[in-house]
C-alpha cells in the first residue's frame, strides 16, 4: 500500500497545512479502503478473513462520507473560517503542528518501507491525533474520525 505524498508540510502558514492534512487524509483513508476490498497478500494490513458483509459496509460508508456527505469539503471549508487563535489552542499552529506533522512524516517513511500492521496502526494514529485536535475546534470532522476509527480496529495483527 502506498501512502500519499505528505506535500502539504511545504505550505507556507499552518491554515494551508491543515486543510492540505485533510485531503491527504481523504487519500490515505481510500488507500486503506481499498486495501480491504484486495483479497489476500504476502502480508496483509488487515485481516485476510473480513466478512462480505463487512467489506461490502466498509465501501458503502466510505462512498457515504466521501461522496454523498462530501465530510472532508465541509471540513476544509470550516477551517477556513476558524480564528488562528482557536486552531492555536487545539494545538494546531507552530511549533506543535510541526512536530504532530513531524511525527506523521517520519512514522509515514517506516511504514513506507516496512508495510506491517504494527506501523499501520502507527500511522493511523498519528493521523489520528492530529484529527482529534481539528475535531475539537471543527466538530463535522468526527465523521471521519470515527470510520477511521473503525479502520483501524480491523487492521491485522
Amino acid at each position: 500500500m502506498n501512502v500519499p505524498p505528505l506535500s502539504f508540510m511545504e505550505e507556507n502558514n499552518d491554515r494551508d497545512k491543515l486543510i492540505g492534512f485533510i485531503w491527504w487524509l481523504q487519500q490515505f483513508l481510500d488507500s486503506l479502503v481499498q486495501e480491504t476490498q484486495s483479497a489476500t497478500t504476502d502480508t496483509p494490513l488487515f485481516s485476510p478473513d473480513l466478512p462480505k458483509e463487512i467489506r461490502h459496509a466498509i465501501t458503502i460508508a466510505w462512498k457515504e462520507i466521501n461522496n454523498g456527505r462530501k465530510v472532508f469539503y465541509q471540513v476544509a471549508d470550516i477551517q477556513k473560517d476558524i480564528p488562528i487563535a482557536k486552531l492555536a489552542e487545539a494545538g494546531l499552529t507552530g511549533p506543535e503542528l510541526s512536530l504532530k506533522f513531524h511525527v506523521l512524516k517520519w512514522i509515514s517513511g517506516r511504514f513506507g518501507s516496512r508495510q506491517s500492521p504494527a506501523w499501520l496502526r502507527r500511522l493511523i494514529k498519528s493521523a489520528d491525533d492530529i484529527l482529534d485536535s481539528i475535531a475539537s475546534v471543527n466538530p463535522v470532522a468526527h465523521g471521519i474520525k470515527e470510520f477511521k476509527d473503525t479502520l483501524s480496529s480491523l487492521t491485522w495483527d
